[in-house]
């Protein structure tokens, strides 16, 4: 699976769930690892929840369909982390190593 894949299926996943609390969101990918990171303006329940339960959930489920599809074994492992302080937060502790790193969404100030 390559990021063009991932960046669709993403915004398909997020579609109707951002809101003005959303900052910023990256994805990156390390062989069969996906990771999503939300930095979130404000922590936020309701929003963590819709991460958890809307986003990363659709998200697998596309995954899995589209593997499935393209008849691609599924060993992908997918995870996410949520930041509701600072971007510098989430610098120093994202993985210094990535095969594939992408700014998928930024709010504009």
């Amino acid at each position: 699976m390559d990021f063009f894949h991932v960046c669709f299926l993403l915004s398909q996943a997020c579609l109707g769930e951002i809101n003005d609390n959303f900052k910023r969101i990256y994805f990156s990918m390390n062989g069969k690892q996906i990771s999503l990171y939300f930095i979130l303006n404000d922590k936020s329940h309701e929003d963590e929840e819709v991460i958890r339960d809307e986003i990363m959930f659709e998200f697998s489920l596309l995954i899995d369909n589209f593997l499935e599809a393209s008849s691609i074994q599924n060993d992908y492992n997918i995870n996410s982390k949520i930041f509701s302080t600072s971007q510098v937060e989430f610098f120093r502790t994202c993985p210094d190593k990535h095969d594939v790193f992408i700014e998928f969404y930024r709010r504009s100030a």
